[in-house]
């Protein structure tokens, strides 16, 4: 490609002649030339034709260029000549002519300026010099004033322009571990560190101010803080670690952490150390009329109390204001009061239903008639969990099965008339105490003994079966036992609990009688001969359960 290296070099030779005749001619611009100091009218160009004819001899020379240009990017050379670039000569010459009067203009401004300062300096007259002898340098000469700028703008980074900023810090003191129990149950978590403080410090304070606010603080004396195992930890972020701050650099080092933080980046922390150490002598616990005491930290508060102590601690507390209802009630029920159960405390409630009154039971009751539960005093007690139902008192074996003898034709002729009050030994009513009934029970346990022992020795065998046939149970709150013979018809069983006739005559292929239990020990296949279907059998299977609750219950007792 064609070069301009050779016009541009006519070009300056034929502009610096022009400007010294100029210089000559005019007798300020030669006053300027003594001093060595261009001005912005020496750098006007007077033979503008010769310019024309050099311009002109340019373009022809880029019209060829450019043909030539067109035609490699036509071929695809196009992206190898991308960093060459095509232009006017007369464009380029005109931009080259401003940037020369820009640059002239700048040194000149700039000298002016020196000059009525008094500081004008040999580097810039050297530098001047070498720019009139390159007349092509492209980078002209820094402003001072910018450089003053950048100068100035480093000076407000330097940390004493940094504002200075007031720290929270929580402080948190190690428990000292505790020896693992032997019980095997879960223990329950107890918390491994007790607080302090919190108190505040600001960024411009020393290693040794804060040791001096970390002691007012806990309290205690510098000497006694374990410095080499305090950490800290920022609370913002929450996942941040925990770092030392036991030395001067470790506090320095956390300040840089913390200089540039926002309020809203978090300017709180929580330091985390060992127990101050133990004074040597102890302190005096009375009052030694001292005004500046040393301060005293509360080693009380790391002590680690057991759990299991801590609850025996709570309740021996909570029988203490209880003692005196648990003992009025052992005086209202004492042991040996009720005649079933002649070696227990036992309450029992108008409907006969009794239950041990053990110190648990005791100490419910006591608490509720402390805390004036409505409805509840020495002779009722709260409805708890331990006065249910299901923790009632049941009558011994024996009670239950004792036997009161009644009249039957096996009686002998022999047996003495004396047995008729046994026989006519009225029924018991459901609203007589627990101990009347026992009471009457023995009475009549005596009575069959005499009527066995006055009775012939041939009618032994007799009055035994007399005992057998004619027992009758003590009547108590639970229902007639299901195993007294009842005659029912299966008739009666199937109208009754509204079987049909189909199902009827199944039930009699299969031989039952109402209350037979092997009614349900039968297989599937037995009753499917009989043309049970399994709803059908499912439906005698709930009538039969329901008539043995209803014979509980006495719906049949006519029928025995």
């Amino acid at each position: 490609m064609h070069s301009m290296d050779g016009g541009n070099s006519q070009f300056d030779q034929d502009f610096l002649e022009d400007e010294m005749d100029e210089i000559l001619a005019d007798p300020e611009a030669n006053d300027t030339a003594k001093t060595g100091h261009p001005s912005d009218m020496q750098l006007e160009i007077d033979n503008e034709q010769q310019e024309e004819e050099f311009l002109e001899d340019q373009d022809r020379h880029f019209g060829l260029t450019q043909s030539m240009v067109n035609e490699a990017v036509a071929n695809g050379m196009g992206p190898l000549l991308n960093k060459w670039r095509c232009t006017a000569p007369k464009v380029v010459a005109a931009n080259e002519k401003k940037r020369k009067i820009a640059a002239y203009q700048r040194d000149y401004r700039a000298r002016k300026k020196a000059e009525r300062q008094g500081v004008m300096t040999e580097a810039m007259d050297a530098n001047y010099t070498n720019k009139e002898d390159d007349s092509d340098e492209d980078s002209p000469i820094r402003p001072t004033k910018k450089r003053k700028a950048s100068v100035s703008k480093r000076k407000s980074k330097s940390p004493e322009e940094t504002p200075v900023k007031t720290l929270i810090t929580y402080i948190q003191i190690r428990k000292p571990t505790r020896a693992p129990s032997s019980s095997r149950s879960k223990q329950t978590a107890v918390s491994e560190f007790t607080s302090r403080g919190p108190f505040e410090f600001k960024t411009s304070d020393s290693y040794q101010t804060f040791l001096e606010h970390l002691a007012d603080t806990l309290p205690c004396i510098i000497a006694q803080i374990p410095q080499n195992s305090i950490v800290f930890r920022p609370d913002k972020p929450t996942n941040s670690r925990e770092k030392p701050l036991g030395s001067e650099v470790a506090y320095r080092a956390m300040l840089r952490d913390f200089i540039h933080r926002t309020e809203k980046q978090g300017l709180s922390m929580t330091i985390t150390m060992d127990p101050p150490a133990k004074p040597v002598e102890e302190p005096a616990f009375w009052d030694t009329g001292e005004v500046n005491k040393q301060p005293n930290f509360d080693f009380t508060s790391l002590e680690t109390t057991n759990i299991g102590d801590s609850v025996v601690s709570q309740k021996m507390s909570f029988d203490a204001k209880n003692a005196p209802i648990m003992e009025d009630l052992r005086k209202q029920y004492g042991i040996g009061t009720h005649v079933l159960y002649p070696d227990r405390r036992v309450y029992t409630d108008q409907n006969g239903t009794s239950w041990e009154l053990n110190d648990l039971r005791l100490s419910v009751w006591a608490s509720h008639i402390n805390r004036n539960t409505p409805g509840v005093d020495v002779t009722k007690p709260p409805a708890a969990n331990c006065f249910d139902y299901s923790q009632r008192l049941k009558p011994p074996k024996q009670v239950l099965s004792t036997s009161i003898p009644t009249p039957t034709s096996t009686i002998p002729t022999s047996a003495p008339t004396a047995a008729d009050p046994v026989a006519a030994h009225p029924a018991m009513s459901a609203n007589d105490t627990s101990r009347d009934r026992l009471i009457d029970v023995m009475i009549v346990s005596l009575l069959q003994q005499a009527v066995n022992a006055t009775a012939h020795t041939s009618n032994t065998a007799s009055s035994n079966q007399l005992t057998a046939a004619a027992s009758t149970s003590v009547p108590n709150s639970a229902p007639s036992s299901p195993c007294r013979p009842i005659h029912v018809t299966l008739d009666k069983f199937c109208s009754q609990y509204h079987l049909s006739d189909k199902d009827k005559e199944r039930l009699e292929e299969l031989e039952y009688t109402p209350g037979n239990r092997s009614i349900d020990k039968l297989c599937s296949a037995e009753w499917k001969d009989v043309g049970f279907k399994t709803l059908s059998w499912n439906k005698v299977l709930e009538a039969h359960y329901r008539f043995l609750k209803d014979v509980k219950s006495g719906v049949w007792d006519t029928y025995m």
